[in-house]
Formats: structure tokens, C-alpha cells, sequence
């Protein structure tokens, strides 16, 4: 009886110990668990990323603390606490130096920082805004409707791009003072603190003001890309503030129309090379986290991540993935990207997928002139130009070929020309 006796203890004694041991390698990955939902419950309620990061740590030590504890009571330790706390000292601490390693910033490149030195002035509008805005004085002796340039993202920028200035700027000559400015986000305007205000509807009050500023209007707009989906919408809620409108690598009027169908992404163009630059520049652990914070909250995404910081990582993206893929075969981009928006376009993306307000039913009333540009490139969907096309009853579309995304810095003098010769055909007579 004694020998199975001590039998039964000694069977007793190792499936104890194999419990343990299971408990505590399935500690580790229970206290990483815990150390994520720790993190984004904190999120949820803190903007503080000190303060997130320790309430992960703190999860993880909880989770180890816990199972070390039952593990040594298994095993039937006399001081069970002190064996648990082993545990949880040791798992954050390694957990805490990994993500000090993998979450830390890197330094942007010199070349990607954004260089104020250009002409312009800083507009302090009511929505809040400081915008930075580029004027081009009317050469012209008879003066002419103003013209507002709407730039593309959201979170680009117009005031330091000289190709684009140099490319518009010769509309000047025919009486027409040009306005270049940085939507909110983007470029040398302000950046926000909290990032949940960047709004497709922001970005519509900062035009507004803008226009009323500049003598209440009425204006030409001038759009491309994402500029063209602001100028719509502009026109569809203030229809007289605008003389007449020119829109080129039309962005959608209304986003949840092409939720299903698409409208044309960038990255159905790339070819595998471009695929592969991207991801080597953006499929960080930072930049997920960053993402991740953001869909829990957004303004400690941000203080995790600073637009500064991400905005030079979009500028690398744009400068050597997206844009040699906006322009024909051939063809070259004549600037490089100082100064995106990274939490700009992030979260007017959001809004635009959301958007409450379609604005094409009252487009189909406006008689506004409109003339849509589109280059045999384009990466945009054809549909999607002609749509500006079928709702506007006064606009009419252009193919030009030899360009892509952005018609007017591939080939400057046609699209001036057609420019031109559409201003005189619509604005009013005695204006040309």
C-alpha cells in the first residue's frame, strides 16, 4: 500500500507540474492579450500615450500576476505570491522594452520637411482656421472674376508647390487674380488638435470664408482631384458664389455613390514594384498602432503619432510610389511632396465615406458653367468625370491626351488653353 501509495503522490506530483507549466507558457500570450485590450480600453478613455502604454503594461502584469498565483498554488508553493511576481515583473518588462524598440518614432528625412520659404500670407478665418494663402496679382487692365485653385487630397497643399503656381499663374494676364491656398491640415495651414474635426464640411466653411474674404465672390473654381469633389459640393450649397468652375482628376461629388463600384484608387495602377516600396515604407508596427488607436481615438492617435511625423512618412509614399503613377508613361512630375497632411486625409476620408449630404440633386438645378478635364491617364474612372457631366446641365468634358491625374503640370499650355477659351465662351460678355 505504501508503494502505491508514494505511486499515486508521485502521479499526483507530475500532472501538478505539467498543469503549472501549461498555465504559465500560456501566461505569456494571455498577459500580450491582456496588454493589447488593456491598451485600448485605456484608449477609449484617455489621449494621454504614457498613459495608454502603462495601462497595457499594467494589464500584463495583472494577467501574469493572476495565472503565476494559481500556477504556484498547483504546485502547491509556500510563498505563491512571491513565484507569481516573478512572472510579472519579468513579461512586462520584456513586453515594454519590445515596444519601446518597434513603436519608437524614426526621423524623418530632411528632404521631406516642409520649407515655409515662399511668398504668402497666414488668413485667420472664423471656423478657426490660420490658412495659408498665395495670392497672384491680376496683370490684366480689365479685372476679372478671381480664381480660388482647389487642391487635391485631402491634406495636399498649393502655396509651396511652384510648378503648380508657375503652371496657373499665367491665367493672371487676363485680368484674373489667383488665389493658392492650403485647405486645414495640409501644407502650411493649421493643423488641428483635435483631428476629428477635419470634415468634408471644415473644409467647405474654410472655402466659404475664404471666398468672403476675397470680396464675397463671385469666384472661379478651380479643382483637381479631391479640389474637384469640394468645388461640387461648394457650388451645390452656394450657388452664387461661384462665376464659373474648371475641375481636372475629378474626385467623386458624392463618395457613398461609389462605396460598391469604386471611383479608381491609386493603387489599382501601381505596378508591383511601387506595391512592394509601399509597404516596405508603411507596414511599420508604428504606423498600425497609430491606425489602430485611431479607429478608438483619434486624438491619442495623433499625440502617439504627430501629424509631423506621419506627414513626412505620406510625403516618402507620394514621392516615390503615388506620384510617378499619376502621370502618363513617359512623363515626370515636376515636384516632390513637402508637406502632406497624414491626420488631414486620414480623417476627411472618413467623412467623405459617410457623407450625409448628396449634393447632386441640387447640381442638377445649377446653371453654373463647368468645364471637366480629364487626361487619357487619368487613374480616376472615366464614370466618374462624366457624372460631373450628367448632373451640371451647363458643363461640358475635355479628354486631353498625353496627361494623367494632373493635366495642368503635364501639359501647362493646352490646359491653359482650353481654359481660356472656355472663360470666354461662358463668363459674361465684355468680360474678354
Amino acid at each position: 500500500m505504501d508503494l502505491e501509495s508514494q505511486a499515486g503522490r508521485a502521479s499526483t506530483s507530475v500532472i501538478r507540474r505539467v498543469i503549472a507549466i501549461a498555465m504559465l507558457v500560456a501566461a505569456i500570450p494571455a498577459a500580450l492579450a491582456a496588454a493589447v485590450i488593456g491598451v485600448f480600453v485605456a484608449a477609449s478613455q484617455l489621449s494621454v500615450p504614457l498613459m495608454i502604454f502603462f495601462a497595457g503594461l499594467a494589464s500584463a502584469a495583472l494577467m501574469m500576476l493572476l495565472l503565476g498565483y494559481v500556477a504556484a498554488k498547483v504546485l502547491r508553493s509556500a510563498r505563491p505570491l512571491g513565484f507569481a511576481s516573478v512572472g510579472s515583473i519579468g513579461v512586462p518588462a520584456v513586453l515594454g522594452i519590445i515596444a519601446l524598440t518597434y513603436l519608437s518614432p524614426e526621423e524623418a528625412a530632411p528632404e521631406t520637411l516642409r520649407s515655409p520659404a515662399v511668398p504668402f500670407q497666414l488668413w485667420d478665418l472664423d471656423t478657426g482656421t490660420r490658412a495659408a494663402v498665395r495670392q497672384v496679382t491680376s496683370r490684366g487692365v480689365t479685372e476679372r472674376p478671381p480664381i480660388v485653385f482647389l487642391h487635391g487630397g485631402p491634406g495636399g497643399y498649393s502655396v509651396s508647390l511652384e510648378a503648380t503656381v508657375a503652371a496657373l499663374g499665367g491665367l493672371a494676364d487676363d485680368g484674373h487674380s489667383i488665389y493658392f491656398y492650403d485647405q486645414v491640415g495640409g501644407g502650411l495651414s493649421t493643423r488641428l488638435a483635435d483631428i476629428t474635426q477635419y470634415t468634408l464640411d471644415r473644409h467647405l466653411a474654410d472655402l466659404n470664408a475664404i471666398v468672403r474674404r476675397i470680396d464675397g465672390g463671385p469666384v472661379i473654381l478651380v479643382g483637381s482631384s479631391f479640389g474637384a469633389s469640394l468645388a461640387a459640393n461648394y457650388m451645390a450649397r452656394y450657388p452664387d458664389h461661384v462665376a464659373a468652375a474648371i475641375v481636372s482628376g475629378a474626385a467623386p461629388m458624392f463618395y457613398p455613390h461609389y462605396a460598391e463600384i469604386g471611383d479608381g484608387k491609386i493603387d489599382d495602377v501601381l505596378s508591383d514594384s511601387r506595391r512592394a516600396k509601399m509597404r516596405e515604407i508603411v507596414e511599420t508596427p508604428r504606423v498600425f498602432t497609430a491606425l489602430a488607436l485611431a479607429a478608438v481615438n483619434p486624438n491619442a492617435a495623433v499625440r502617439f503619432a504627430p501629424d509631423a511625423e506621419l506627414g513626412a512618412l505620406f510625403d516618402r509614399v507620394a514621392n516615390e510610389v503615388y506620384l510617378p503613377a499619376t502621370v502618363c508613361p513617359g512623363n515626370t512630375v515636376g515636384f516632390r511632396s513637402k508637406g502632406y497632411g497624414f491626420w488631414s486625409n486620414r480623417m476627411t476620408g472618413r467623412t467623405l465615406s459617410n457623407q450625409a449630404y448628396d449634393p447632386r440633386p441640387d447640381l442638377s438645378n445649377n446653371q453654373t458653367p463647368v468645364l471637366v478635364i480629364r487626361g487619357e491617364c487619368d487613374y480616376k474612372k472615366a464614370d466618374v468625370a462624366l457624372e460631373y457631366v450628367e448632373v451640371i446641365p451647363n458643363s461640358r468634358i475635355i479628354s486631353m491626351a498625353g496627361a494623367g491625374h494632373m493635366p495642368y503640370l503635364e501639359r501647362p499650355d493646352a490646359y491653359l488653353e482650353h481654359v481660356r477659351q472656355f472663360l470666354k465662351t461662358t463668363l459674361r460678355r465684355g468680360e474678354y
